[in-house]
């Protein structure tokens, strides 16, 4: 069995996620959203192959009239050596005149520091099986061979 560091394992990871699918337009929506669960179900397979681990963390966040900010950061770390890293910087914003503000700042900020992080593609809802979130046929893998 290969032993692989932990910056293998995001390589890894990066390299075996599929695409997160945008939902249906809604009425009254100018785009296609772009679901927090839809994120993290092409990511959660990816990280548990690699046995990693993600917590995140809300390192600060404000509130201007109606919108929430906040600044994020996710603590990666390998399950069975410990090996771990830090990501941070992660912004999110979140408008809403009840109480949901802060919640939607989070997801926000969370969902694209998985995009980022894994270099997620985006897949509109009636390109691929939505069950399957499958790979880009063209994309090609790229197999680094590492000391």
């Amino acid at each position: 069995m290969e032993n692989k560091n932990l910056y293998q394992k995001i390589f890894n990871v990066q390299q075996n996620c599929g695409k997160a699918v945008k939902g249906e337009k809604k009425s009254g929506m100018q785009y296609e959203p772009l679901s927090y669960n839809s994120v993290t179900k092409v990511v959660k397979e990816a990280l548990k192959e690699e046995g990693l681990v993600m917590i995140p963390s809300v390192d600060s966040s404000e509130q201007v009239g109606n919108q929430t900010r906040c600044s994020m950061s996710a603590l990666i770390a390998d399950i069975k050596t410990g090996e771990s890293i830090t990501v941070s910087g992660y912004l999110g914003y979140g408008n809403d005149n009840q109480d949901k503000g802060p919640g939607k700042a989070v997801s926000y900020a969370y969902k694209y520091l998985m995009l980022k992080l894994f270099m997620l593609d985006i897949a509109k809802s009636d390109d691929i099986e939505l069950e399957l979130n499958q790979k880009d046929e063209v994309s090609e893998t790229i197999d680094f061979e590492l000391a």
